[in-house]
């Protein structure tokens, strides 16, 4: 009977010698947080030959700007893109341009819009640029036939 209890014993000393081991082994893994966005390297323009230029643009509040483009213009917006610092996909969103369209004249602007630039923290927008007859490409470079543009 005393060897039958040893041997249980040394089984049951054996089994906690065996997990202490294990878990010793066996590590966790700390909580570091909320996943951060992985490290994007920043590309490296090349400045050299662009100059700075003050040239005449048209700015306003975005709603009267974005309604003049609307109402006045007859202009849809067909394409947005945000503007962030650097370039970067996580980056400061500094702005946001968009491109609107009038389909019928086929005339079009380009507008920048600016978060809280305006007086009490308002949105600013201007007219980057106006222009008339464009013309459309696919991704390839051919041209899309008007009829078949936007």
């Amino acid at each position: 009977m005393k060897n039958l209890r040893l041997s249980n014993f040394m089984k049951f000393a054996f089994i906690i010698i065996f997990f202490m081991i294990i878990t010793k082994e066996v590590r966790a893994i700390p909580n570091a947080g909320p996943e951060l966005p992985p490290e994007v390297p920043q590309p490296e323009f090349n400045y050299k030959g662009l100059l700075e230029q003050n040239i005449p643009v048209f700015c306003g509040i975005t709603e009267f700007v974005l309604d003049s483009s609307s109402k006045i213009m007859g202009e849809s917006q067909v394409a947005v893109g945000q503007i962030r610092k650097n370039g970067q996909q996580f980056g400061e969103l500094l702005g946001i341009l968009s491109f609107g369209h009038n389909a019928e004249r086929n005339s079009g602007s380009f507008i920048m819009t600016m978060p809280g630039l305006g007086p009490d923290g308002s949105n600013v927008s201007c007219i980057l640029g106006y222009g008339l007859d464009w013309q459309f490409f696919y991704h390839d470079g051919t041209k899309i036939p008007q009829e078949d543009s936007l």
